[in-house]
C-alpha cells in the first residue's frame, strides 16, 4: 500500500512538501521570507552541497537558500497518477509561491 498524504489533489499524494509551497502562494510575505532564508549547507544525508563557485570548474561547498534548494537540489517524486504530461505538481507549486 502506498501512503497518500493528499487525497483530494491531482498529484500522487506521496510527497509532504508538495502542498507546502501551494500554501505559501496565499501569503506572499511569508513566501518571500522563507525563500530568502538559508537552507543549509548539507543535504538530508549529511553530504555538503557543492557548486562551481567561480567558473573555474573547481567545485566548492556552498550554502543554499531555501529557493535554491527547492528549485535546484531537491528531487521531486515522479507523479504516478498523472493525467497528462503537464502535471508536475511538486515542481509547479514553488512557482505559484514565487
Amino acid at each position: 500500500m502506498v501512503p497518500r498524504l493528499n487525497h483530494i489533489g491531482e498529484d500522487s499524494g506521496s510527497d509532504p512538501l508538495t502542498g507546502y509551497p501551494k500554501g505559501l502562494s496565499n501569503s506572499p510575505a511569508v513566501a518571500t521570507d522563507l525563500f530568502g532564508q538559508e537552507c543549509g549547507n548539507k543535504d538530508a544525508k549529511g553530504n555538503p552541497f557543492e557548486r562551481d563557485t567561480d567558473g573555474d570548474d573547481k567545485w566548492g561547498k556552498v550554502t543554499l537558500s531555501s529557493l535554491q534548494y527547492l528549485l535546484e537540489e531537491r528531487g521531486w517524486p515522479e507523479e504516478s497518477n498523472r493525467k497528462g504530461d503537464d502535471l508536475h505538481t511538486g515542481q509547479n507549486n514553488p512557482a505559484l509561491a514565487l
